[in-house]
């Protein structure tokens, strides 16, 4: 690698939302907006097993909102269940001294995982960025709200109403014409 093409390379950590969660198990009319905000902000901080132990003031942060109403919120989101009786997040307290901490655990029945990926960034001296991601298995594995594994044609996608092609019949010099027009947008 030369001096002016720099490579870096990051773990990238993410947390995804399930399709089935939202279309079939009504993932978002079951907490709506606020509580979808609340669940990710809460959800961005999760381990593998779900588990993490933000503060209220950077979920008041992340979310853009105070205190006390990032409290109400993840009061709000405790109570709410899932199908199987569930809460779709639990919260407990860790004692350190005089101090409490809240330490939560999203349920990954209602349709939210965690994953990580390997990204790998390239910059050259002229600016120009590239991002390149590995698809992993978690990339083409639908969860339902039970956190079974779905075969993919179980998801019924709406179908996308075209335009039928008409074909254009080019003469040589109507081709040229195309194609001086076409490359002509890319030199300017």
């Amino acid at each position: 690698m030369n001096e002016t093409n720099e490579q870096h390379h990051e773990q990238e950590i993410f947390f995804k939302v399930g399709v089935l969660a939202i279309r079939k198990n009504g993932l978002l009319k079951r907490i709506d907006a606020d509580g979808f905000t609340t669940l990710a902000a809460i959800a961005s901080f999760m381990n593998e097993d779900g588990v993490c132990y933000p503060t209220q003031e950077t979920l008041a942060d992340i979310m853009g909102v105070t205190r006390q109403a990032a409290n109400a919120r993840v009061g709000r989101l405790l109570k709410i269940l899932l199908d199987d009786g569930t809460p779709i997040i639990e919260r407990s307290w860790k004692y350190t001294g005089t101090n409490k901490r809240a330490v939560y655990r999203v349920n990954f029945a209602c349709g939210i995982r965690m994953g990580r990926s390997v990204m790998s960034a390239t910059f050259d001296s002229d600016s120009q960025f590239e991002l390149r991601t590995p698809a992993s298995k978690g990339d083409f594995t639908l969860c339902n709200g039970s956190g079974q594994e779905e075969e993919l044609k179980d998801l019924k996608e709406e179908p996308i109403q075209e335009e039928p092609v008409i074909p254009i019949k080019y003469s040589d010099d109507m081709f040229e014409d195309e194609w001086n027009k076409f490359i002509n947008r890319f030199q300017k």
